[in-house]
């Protein structure tokens, strides 16, 4: 077993190893049920202390993923993953090669979570029927534009879509930025994956919300930056636990998505924005702010984005148009200073030289459209209503032990269970039999999972289907609960 190691880290060596323990197991290299080293084999492996491996063991049997049988020894938590796993034994050749790929649930989430059952609730994104029809933009492209297809693109992205994404970002987002301040990059991910990359390693400290967007917490794992959670409870941001974090040792980023965030649907007010960049000016960090779906508001006056209110380029701002008009595009923008920027474009032209020019031209006319408006007008009401949708059926036929709290944007609804419940034995031993599918909160934390939450994602299927799998997955739960 390979466990990378960093002497250099203040956080203790047996955190480090629970932690690269957690992250095999979440990704499903190591599967449900399989046997760990004994202490003893562990700690011959690693050249550490017989105590070390016992303290990482026992952190990881507090957080529920590994289980001790006396007399037979250390098994991964049967009920982690999905019983279908398809890990396999690699070669004996391959598996001297160590490598250093630490996390990957975002890979497991696709192949797992979101299958393709008929009552999906994982998906957080728009159904095709409510999906931007662009057939005749896009022929329109193809017949007038044949570089679209036929050539490169500059590396940081096509001139027209800058200058239409400027537009966009004033008009919707109220940013103001210019050509020289963004960089197109092939999906969220992507964007994330660059900065995690280019700014942070193993000496670092990033400040992550928890729970959190999966693939941002892949992201800085891969980079070996040091994590510290910053915990969203009750739906609210912690300023204070901030704070204190930075008396101690300011974060070098603090990675957040304030706009209904994704997954608990939490949103930061006006006055928290502004507390928390002169946070952020006081203590010299940088906030990467991910944005995929602040325009999908009910409130009357939705907040700005923090970028909005950034007068001193502390923020790095994401921005996915995936969930607004279809997720096929896989293009999305960063916007920061000039000289992120240029770093950043130097390592995306390692990466890929430059974000496929066809998609960035067909987007570029689909924003211009006069078709946006009513787009996202349309968006709005069928999120609202399927919103009022779900908190009718929950107060009708959920059990009052799980809590909720119904946001004001975005796709999704967070679930807390009772502590006692693990809601990945509910997915995988009863819903999958229903055809249901919803996102364990589990793989949401960059540290100590709590097994007891969900994410229910409320837009991509049609009412019908809907209405029937909500209403199934409440009797699953109290049947749970009972």
């Amino acid at each position: 077993m390979f466990i990378s190691i960093d002497r250099n880290k203040k956080e203790p060596i047996y955190k480090q190893i629970a932690q690269g323990i957690t992250d095999k197991i979440l990704s499903a290299e190591f599967s449900h049920n399989m046997q760990l080293p004994s202490v003893r084999k562990l700690s011959d492996n690693l050249g550490l202390s017989h105590m070390t491996i016992v303290k990482a063991y026992n952190l990881l049997e507090k957080d529920k993923m590994i289980t001790k049988i006396q007399g037979k020894g250390i098994f991964v938590n049967s009920s982690i993953l999905h019983p279908t796993s398809n890990t396999k034994i690699i070669s004996s050749w391959y598996s001297s090669i160590e490598d250093y790929q630490p996390r990957a649930l975002t890979l497991n989430l696709l192949k797992n979570t979101l299958v393709k059952k008929k009552y999906n609730l994982s998906y957080a994104m728009l159904p095709i029927s409510l999906c931007l029809d662009v057939k005749d933009i896009f022929m329109n492209v193809l017949s007038t534009q044949p570089e679209a297809i036929m050539s490169y693109t500059e590396t940081s992205g096509d001139s027209k879509l800058k200058k239409s994404f400027i537009q966009y970002l004033s008009k919707y987002r109220s940013i103001s930025t210019n050509s020289n301040q963004i960089i197109i990059v092939s999906g969220t991910q992507q964007g994330l994956s660059l900065i995690a990359s280019v700014f942070t390693s193993s000496k670092d400290l990033v400040m992550i919300e928890s729970p959190s967007y999966t693939g941002a917490i892949d992201a800085f794992k891969n980079s070996g930056a040091i994590i510290k959670p910053l915990p969203i409870s009750n739906n609210k941001f912690s300023l204070n636990e901030l704070l204190k974090q930075c008396d101690q040792r300011p974060p070098k980023f603090l990675y957040l998505t304030p706009n209904y965030s994704n997954p608990t649907g939490y949103c930061l007010s006006k006055k928290e924005r502004l507390e928390l960049l002169n946070i952020a000016d006081s203590f010299n960090f940088y906030i990467i702010e991910d944005d995929p779906w602040g325009e999908i508001s009910f409130e009357k006056e939705p907040p700005l984005p923090i970028k909005a209110y950034d007068k001193n380029n502390r923020v790095i701002y994401i921005k996915g148009i995936s969930k607004i008009l279809g997720a096929g595009y896989r293009v999305s923008l960063i916007s920061a200073s000039e000289n992120i920027i240029n770093t950043i474009e130097k390592a995306k032209a390692c990466a890929d030289l430059g974000t496929a020019l066809l998609p960035q031209r067909l987007l570029s006319e689909v924003l211009n459209s006069t078709k946006i408006d009513n787009h996202i007008k349309n968006i709005k009401n069928f999120i609202k209503q399927r919103m009022e949708l779900t908190i009718r059926i929950f107060k009708k036929n959920l059990n009052k032990k799980v809590k909720y709290t119904v946001p004001n944007g975005g796709f999704n609804i967070w679930l807390r269970l009772p502590d006692e419940i693990n809601t990945e034995n509910i997915l995988f031993k009863s819903a999958y039999d229903k055809g249901i599918t919803f996102l364990p909160g589990a793989i949401c934390y960059p540290l100590h999972p709590h097994h007891n939450e969900i994410r229910i994602s409320i837009s991509y299927l049609n009412n019908e289907n809907y209405e029937f799998a909500i209403t199934q997955l409440c009797k699953i739960i109290n049947e749970a609960l009972n």
